[in-house]
């Protein structure tokens, strides 16, 4: 009787202990989908915004943190962007070959992406998830 209850006590424990990782989980999941800018703000002024939106998808790696995106505002700018989670920047390199960082907080609805221009001007944006 021993025995038996040893054996049971080892079967349930190596089974209750083996690994079952989802491989199917995303790194950007949170990020995934379309976006709609909210405000903007140059050097904490408000300023008016067109109807912007930006779609966020994933690239062939779901593991890492980059993907693709398209920005649609006056024109279309589409291409890549990669997550910097040791400084919570995202790096956006459009199919030109234009790379802009944003300092970014996300949330499971807003996302607030944040750089300096060229001029020394802090633009940040505040986006909205949409939600179907």
């Amino acid at each position: 009787m021993k025995k038996l209850l040893l054996i049971l006590v080892v079967v349930a424990t190596v089974f209750s202990c083996t690994q079952d990782e989802d491989k199917n989980f995303s790194a950007i999941a949170q990020l995934v989908g379309d976006w709609e800018l909210q405000s903007k703000t140059i050097n904490n002024l408000p300023v008016s915004n067109e109807n912007e939106s930006l779609y966020f998808s994933e690239d062939n790696n779901i593991s890492d943190f980059s993907g693709n995106y398209e920005l649609i505002t006056e024109g279309t700018s589409s291409g890549n962007f990669n997550i910097d989670t040791q400084f919570a920047n995202i790096i956006f390199t459009s199919t030109i070959e234009i790379t802009t960082t944003y300092r970014f907080f996300l949330n499971n609805i807003s996302m607030v992406l944040t750089h300096t221009d060229a001029n020394g001007d802090v633009i940040s944006d505040t986006w909205v998830k949409v939600i179907d």
